[in-house]
């Protein structure tokens, strides 16, 4: 799998909900490929399974959320700094 459209919808999502849309195909495609990828001479219960998948996208999209939310407070206070500098005296 390719996941090259996928990661150019994320960088280029504007607001948070695509942003997450886009995390959790992401993640979900990388589960697929991980599945695939498996030994398959191991056994493992879907229980196992689920709780991986929930853990791997719950955690993408935790860490996705939050490093747009950094990224934007961050973002409005170099524009408050810019727009509204402080005295010096």
């Amino acid at each position: 799998f390719y996941n090259g459209p996928v990661a150019v919808a994320m960088v280029a999502s504007q607001s948070t909900l695509p942003l997450l849309f886009f995390s959790w195909i992401n993640q979900s495609q990388t589960a697929l490929v991980n599945y695939y990828n498996r030994n398959a001479c191991a056994p493992m219960s879907n229980e196992t399974l689920g709780i991986s998948y929930a853990a791997a996208v719950g955690s993408a999209l935790v860490v996705a959320f939050g490093l747009a939310t950094a990224i934007q407070r961050r973002l409005w206070c170099f524009i408050v700094a810019y727009v509204l500098p402080l005295k010096k005296n």
